[in-house]
This record gives C-alpha cells, sequence and structure tokens, in this order.
C-alpha cells in the first residue's frame, strides 16, 4: 500500500508541476518588452489578442537567424515583418538577445553583446517600453510622454496590413515602401519595390531594379483606373489619402471585419497579391494580383503600341504608326516600339503648308484602354477646354477626360497601354489627317 500511495502522490505532484510550468508559460506570455527584461532567443511577445507573435526563427534551408512578427493562430507560419534582414544572426549563435538599450532603442545583440540591429531613435528616453499591438505594429512607447517615438509600419517589408501606408517613392527616406524578399527562404531585400509615384494623380508602380514592371493607372478618387473594373477585388479594401508635403499621398488598406486577417504583399518574383484569412476558417482564395498577364508587364510592347491579352501577337501599333524595326516586331521584339508614320500638320513648315492642301491633325478615340503612362492633368479643365488645349501645343500627343480625374494630356511618348476586354477609358489620340481616315473633330 505504501507504494501505491507514494505512486499516487508522485502522480499527483507531477500533474501539479504540468499545471504550473503551463501556467507560468501563460503569464509569461506578454505583448510588452521592458527595458529590464530582455527578450532571448526561445522567447516570444504575443499581442494581446493572441494575433501577432514576435520573436526569433529561421527559414527554412537556411543557416541565418531573423526577427519577425508573424501571424499567431494560422497554420503555415507566415513572416510579415522582418527586422534585421540585412544584418542576419548565424543559426549556431545562441546567446542572442532583443534588449531595449540605455538610450531607449531598440538592439538586437550577439552573444558578444555587439549590436547586430537597432532603431534609430534620437535623444535620451529613459522610461520607454516596446510593445506589439493587435494590429501587428511594434512599437516603442514613452512612458512618460505616452507618445509613440517609433513603430515597425513605418518600415514594411514584402507586406502591408490594415493600419500600414504605402507611401511615394523619392519623399518617404526609405520609409513606407515594401520590398521583396530575395528568395522565400531569404528576408533579405530582393529586386522588387512597391510604391505610389510622386506624380498627381498618383499611381502605384511596382519597379524592378529601380525600373517600372507594372502599374496601376492613375487614382480617380475611389480606384486605379488602369486596374479594369471586373478585377478590382482591392477597391473596397484599399484607400488613398492624402499626405503631408514631405510624406505625399499614401495607399492604405480598409479593415472589413475585424475577424478578418488581410495583408497585400509582394512575392520575390515580383507578383503583388492580396491575401486574406477569414472567421479562423483558413486560407481564402486571392482576390487580386498583379502582373497577372503578359499585357500588365510595363512597356512590353513599347511607346505607341498597344497590347491586348486576347491577341496573337499581343502587341500592335496604333493607328498612323508603325514599327521602329519592321525585323525585330516581326520576330516578337517590340520593345523598341513604333514611330508616327505622317508629319502632324503642326509639325510642317511655313513653305510646306502653302504649297500643300494638308488639312488639320485629327483625333481616333481608343476606346476601353489603360491610359499610357507620363500623364499632366488640369483638374480645372472642361472636354472642350481639353481638347483645345491639346490642339494648340505641337507637343500634345493626347488627351482624355477622366471622371474624378478631368482633363490629362500626354506630351511624351505613348507608354504602356493595354486593350481591355471591360472597363478602361477613352483616349484621344493625335494624328495627322492622312492617317485619320475617316475620323473627324470631335
Amino acid at each position: 500500500m505504501g507504494t501505491g500511495r507514494t505512486t499516487a502522490v508522485n502522480c499527483h505532484c507531477m500533474t501539479c508541476l504540468y499545471i504550473l510550468i503551463i501556467s507560468l508559460r501563460h503569464c509569461m506570455s506578454t505583448d510588452i518588452l521592458s527595458k529590464d527584461s530582455p527578450m532571448s532567443l526561445t522567447q516570444t511577445l504575443v499581442s494581446s489578442n493572441q494575433v501577432y507573435e514576435l520573436g526569433f526563427f529561421n527559414p527554412a534551408n537556411s543557416t541565418n537567424r531573423y526577427l519577425g512578427i508573424w501571424f499567431k493562430n494560422i497554420a503555415e507560419k507566415t513572416i510579415i515583418w522582418v527586422a534585421n534582414r540585412e544584418n542576419p544572426i548565424s543559426i549556431s549563435e545562441n546567446r542572442s538577445t532583443l534588449t531595449i538599450a540605455n538610450d531607449g532603442n531598440l538592439r538586437i545583440l550577439d552573444g558578444n553583446q555587439k549590436t547586430v540591429w537597432s532603431t534609430n531613435v534620437r535623444g535620451q528616453f529613459n522610461g520607454t517600453i516596446a510593445q506589439l499591438t493587435d494590429m501587428g505594429d511594434f512599437c516603442i512607447n514613452d512612458t512618460t510622454s505616452g507618445s509613440i517615438l517609433w513603430e515597425s509600419f513605418d518600415y514594411p517589408g514584402n507586406s502591408l496590413l490594415p493600419g500600414m501606408k504605402l507611401g511615394t517613392k523619392g519623399n518617404t527616406q526609405g520609409k513606407h515602401l515594401m520590398s521583396s524578399w530575395k528568395s522565400d527562404d531569404d528576408p533579405t531585400p530582393g529586386s522588387f519595390v512597391v510604391g505610389l509615384s510622386a506624380e498627381q494623380p498618383p499611381q502605384v508602380f511596382i519597379w524592378i531594379n529601380s525600373k517600372p514592371n507594372w502599374r496601376s493607372g492613375p487614382w480617380d478618387g475611389g480606384k486605379f483606373i488602369g486596374i479594369p473594373e471586373q478585377d478590382a477585388g482591392y477597391s473596397e479594401l484599399v484607400n488613398l489619402m492624402p499626405g503631408n508635403s514631405q510624406e505625399g499621398a499614401y495607399l492604405t488598406i480598409n479593415l472589413l471585419k475585424s475577424s478578418h486577417i488581410q495583408r497585400l504583399y509582394l512575392q520575390p518574383d515580383g507578383v503583388f497579391r492580396l491575401k486574406y484569412w477569414g472567421d479562423g476558417s483558413g486560407i481564402r482564395n486571392v482576390s487580386w494580383e498583379v502582373p497577372a498577364s503578359p499585357c500588365d508587364v510595363y512597356g512590353v510592347c513599347g511607346a505607341y503600341a498597344i497590347c491586348t491579352n486576347e491577341k496573337s501577337p499581343i502587341c500592335d501599333c496604333l493607328r498612323g504608326f508603325v514599327p521602329h524595326s519592321k525585323d525585330k516586331w516581326s520576330k516578337g521584339n517590340w520593345t523598341r516600339g513604333c514611330v508616327r508614320r505622317s508629319e502632324l500638320f503642326c509639325e510642317k513648315n511655313v513653305t510646306s503648308l502653302a504649297s500643300s492642301k494638308t488639312k488639320p491633325d485629327q483625333f481616333q478615340m481608343l476606346k476601353g484602354i489603360k491610359l499610357p503612362d507620363h500623364h499632366h492633368y488640369f483638374p480645372y479643365m472642361d472636354t472642350d477646354e481639353c481638347q483645345q488645349w491639346c490642339l494648340g501645343n505641337c507637343s500634345c500627343k493626347a488627351y482624355a477626360y477622366v471622371q474624378g480625374i478631368y482633363c490629362m494630356v500626354w506630351i511624351e511618348e505613348l507608354m504602356d497601354i493595354e486593350q481591355f476586354s471591360y472597363g478602361g477609358e477613352n483616349l484621344f489620340l493625335r494624328l495627322s489627317y492622312a492617317d485619320s481616315g475617316k475620323c473627324k473633330f470631335l
């Protein structure tokens, strides 16, 4: 009987110990990092509602370790932010920590107390804590003033979440731009970057090595006009907000339901996708992604050409234009685009005008297209004023009048035009009378 009692007591003690360990683990689960409690490699921060988790991780097939944020309750670990993308820790290093330094900045320290990565908050702040929020934002908070001194939302990686900003390239000093991973197993910044153009109205661009790879077309106040309406599954989820003079405009994601987890993310191959999880039921279908077709790729047909996915070959010169190189064009090399076949009326000299019966330039309407890049716009002109401005300026190649944007004109070469099977806008292309056919003034 003694043995039985001993066994029962031991089992009871082991059960109590197990409950104590579980309880301690639960108590240690926190969303706050304080100055006197650095986080080790095996510890994590968890947002208050168990939505996001922050900790150290190493990607598959990698010998590097990073500090990152991922979704807490999604089975497939999905990293949405990485701190030390360009300065990884070796997986053999087992004494690294995340800490708040004496100056109030976050620092990743290796086993020799060498700083691998840090924030760069200027000034001396004695009362700071770092907190992981249920929005997925990792913030340094000044406990004295209650202000946010630094936040991960200002430095996106390959993901954009509700509450984050996608900013204007050139005006953000490295902030608010998305960059792809080098590969699925390497968070090092890759070749692709997503941001807004600095023009008005702005466009979303995907750049590859600083060159355009895809663009959305300008914002008309409710959508980007270069994305066909039936493909615009993104439209109820995004919004364009005006910024200050230093920051420019920025794009945000609207949170439709609190139970949904949404993100826009940029893949290593440059595909920009909208994906969301709903009500804890697992991964839902991707509702939108670009580039999704050959014609989505920026300038695939060159200047003064139009791309149509339903045709073969996909590229045609615009009316009144011929291939720059017939030989290359016939072989499917369209990058040099097309050139004008006949001189415009306004380009002719006085002598040739006097000796000919040349009639004034005409406009041809191209229907349902992705308007070309490099627009200029005059928001206070009506349709007639827009046409007359273009006709009165020999450098004007085309014009359009778009609801929400109003008068748009093009004085540079017409680049990146796509023919849509639905949606799109109308472009009025300037042609010489000889190339206009039966087209008359509109």
